[in-house]
């Protein structure tokens, strides 16, 4: 910042979570009459806000006046933290719109605040969303001189009236979110897996003479749903299924099963992402409409905002949601949770979440076609045993995980280029793979139609993940026909396939095996398989940098006591890394501008005079290379990079 502004930012820090569009044009007006200017270069939202704190908020107010002055004047849904240091015991909490939200914890020697009521779990017995502080959004004042028992009081940003917070119940507890003997967070959530769609099932229906009986009272305010079926004065003709990210997916999935239970009903069963729903159906009226929207957390920013938007054009919403008390639970007209409502999701990657939602949404597939007569009794009941054993079929998947680890050690490090296809309702299982694969190798995956691709890239040779573990005979033929075109182009597919084809065996690098479930559930066990691919893959190249690490920990040494330099250790712990990549195991992650670097610095090293001392060798441009090298192999798994890098952002469709 130039000008005065400075000045004042420097006592005053502001965290954001959220969207808040046209800072710079609503700052540039404040600030340009009082001698100051925003070089072009500064454009995050939380390094703007505080020039509107300190510039653009009634003169003499107070700070919580002034912060709730910057809130009210920015548009958008977010959620901001303001510490100013001329009240260093004091926090400033504010929330808007439809998505970002704050839980808030009292402890005995102060408070707590978290994104997700989760945080709280280890120290707090219940919370205070501020999602529950209106439309106009909120903020908080929290002091740690407040006196024990005091409760959050949230001031409307539009001026109204205070509103004391009311305390929810925080229904996990800290031993839910332990790891356990896993490494990884998301290893621990797959093998749940099984059990939380174990519980997605509970209380929802009951066998009655070799017929099943759906019960709407195990469901969210199931009765409203039915009686809103019933009403043949403005009968539901489209179902849209709808998320953002896996969710989308899952959305995907849950339409899939939809159309196939309400076949011959005329009811047309669509999915969209949501961004896409809203951005191009806005205005249409909706009376006519089950809105299905997919979270896990019940908080996405743009899944809410969607809710909100098709719920005022009059669309009935009946959402699949992991989580008690969200706010997408608040904004549903009905609901049905995933496992028991409070199956923690600990793991950035969404795993477990996935068949939850599935299967929650094969429950709601069924139970429609019950109301609506569109399946026999008969049918239901069989596809109702083929969910009831999906969890089985889960577990015996994984206990096959040697075999899907054996594949992903062996050809993930050594491919840079990858590829995940599907066809029919294997397209699904391919989609939230090849998002699984982005996010746990850091991989930019294209994922396409099984048949299409022999049209768009082979000539990368990419090494493909072939979902092909559903698949109707007559078109069998014809994807053993496209792995072969793959192999043929010097790729490497890799097929996963039901456990009694072997059609696929010549045809392939290697197959992966499933049970088959049966109900259009089969692309399921498939999505198992490239979930535990995926996070195997993600150790296989974290373990190609083993040898890189070895020789820094060599180098940071010699560094660290100049008295143990010796250059041929050194270049012995080095070429152990260069070797590494020779191998051709690192090609799937180390550019090669850090290897030829590497590579460079170890001739130079090995061309010096022999006398040449540890201050002489450029130890520590040898260390930045090697940190390079690290940096890009290493996959930390349940901490996503970008994740960590960027600021959680939402649409912001207004009404008109």
């Amino acid at each position: 910042m130039e000008g005065d502004v400075s000045t004042g930012l420097e006592k005053t820090m502001f965290v954001l979570n959220g969207d808040v569009d046209n800072y710079r044009s609503l700052v540039e007006q404040s600030v340009l009459a009082k001698g100051a200017t925003i070089p072009l270069h500064i454009s995050t939202d939380a390094k703007i806000l505080p020039v509107l704190f300190h510039l653009d908020a009634p003169e003499g107010a107070d700070p919580e006046a002034r912060f709730r002055n910057v809130l009210h004047r920015s548009e958008g849904s977010l959620a901001v933290v303001m510490q100013d240091m001329g009240y260093p015991d004091c926090q400033f909490l504010a929330q808007k719109g439809s998505g970002q939200s704050f839980y808030v914890g009292s402890t005995l020697d102060g408070w707590i605040v978290a994104s997700e009521a989760y945080g709280l779990a280890a120290r707090c017995r219940s919370s205070y969303p501020m999602t529950a502080s209106g439309a106009a959004g909120a903020s908080v004042m929290l002091c740690s001189d407040d006196p024990e028992g005091a409760v959050p009081v949230a001031m409307p940003l539009d001026g109204s009236e205070s509103i004391q917070l009311v305390p929810e119940v925080i229904q996990i507890f800290s031993r839910d979110i332990f790891r356990g003997d896993y490494e990884f967070y998301i290893e621990k959530e797959v093998h749940e897996a099984s059990d939380s769609v174990r519980n997605t099932l509970v209380g929802k229906y009951i066998h009655k003479d070799d017929r099943v009986e759906f019960l709407p009272e195990g469901f969210g305010n199931g009765p409203a749903l039915i009686e809103r079926l019933r009403d043949t004065s403005r009968p539901i003709r489209k179902i849209i299924g709808v998320g953002q990210g896996t969710a989308a997916v899952a959305a995907m999935g849950v339409s899939q099963l939809l159309h196939r239970a309400l076949a011959g009903t005329g009811i047309v069963v669509e999915s969209y992402v949501g961004s896409e729903l809203i951005g191009f159906m806005a205005g249409e009226n909706m009376d006519d409409v089950l809105l299905v929207p997919v979270s896990q957390s019940g908080t996405t920013t743009d899944t809410n905002r969607v809710v909100d938007l098709c719920r005022e054009s009059g669309a009935w919403v009946n959402a699949i949601v992991n989580r008690r008390n969200s706010p997408l639970v608040l904004k549903a007209d009905s609901h049905i949770y995933t496992s028991n409502g409070r199956d923690v999701e600990m793991a950035v990657a969404s795993t477990k979440a996935f068949y939850s939602q599935i299967a929650a949404g094969k429950l709601l597939a069924l139970w429609l076609a019950s109301e609506l007569g569109s399946m026999s009794p008969e049918d239901i009941a069989a596809e109702v045993r083929a969910l009831e054993s999906l969890p089985d079929k889960i577990d015996a998947v994984l206990a096959n995980k040697d075999a899907i680890t054996d594949c992903a050690e062996q050809y993930a490090p050594a491919h840079r280029y990858w590829a995940v296809v599907g066809n029919g309702p294997n397209r699904i299982a391919a989609e939230e793979v090849r998002i699984k694969l982005s996010e746990l190798c850091y991989k930019s995956i294209p994922c396409d139609v099984t048949e299409d691709k022999k049209h768009i890239d082979l000539s990368t040779e990419p090494l493909t993940v072939v979902m092909a573990n559903d698949l109707p005979e007559m078109v069998v033929s014809d994807t053993v026909k496209e792995a072969t075109i793959f192999k043929a182009h010097n790729g490497k597919p890799l097929v996963v396939c039901a456990e009694d084809e072997d059609r696929f065996d010549g045809a392939c690098e290697r197959t992966l095996k499933t049970p088959r479930v049966g109900g259009g559930l089969d692309f399921v066990l498939a999505t198992v398989v490239g979930h535990w691919w995926g996070i195997a893959a993600a150790k296989a190249i974290d373990a190609q940098a083993a040898p890189f690490r070895e020789a820094r920990m060599t180098l940071a040494g010699m560094i660290e006591s100049p008295d143990t330099w010796d250059r041929e250790a050194l270049l012995t712990s080095l070429n152990g890394a260069l070797d590494r990549t020779a191998s051709g195991m690192t090609d799937s992650a180390l550019p090669a501008r850090v290897a030829a670097a590497l590579a460079n610095y170890m001739l130079w090293l090995a061309t010096q005079p022999t006398g040449i001392t540890a201050m002489e060798a450029r130890l520590d441009t040898i260390l930045n290379t090697l940190n390079k090298a690290i940096e890009e192999m290493t996959r930390p798994i349940d901490t996503i990079r970008h994740q960590a890098k960027t600021v959680t952002v939402g649409i912001s469709r207004p009404k008109e």
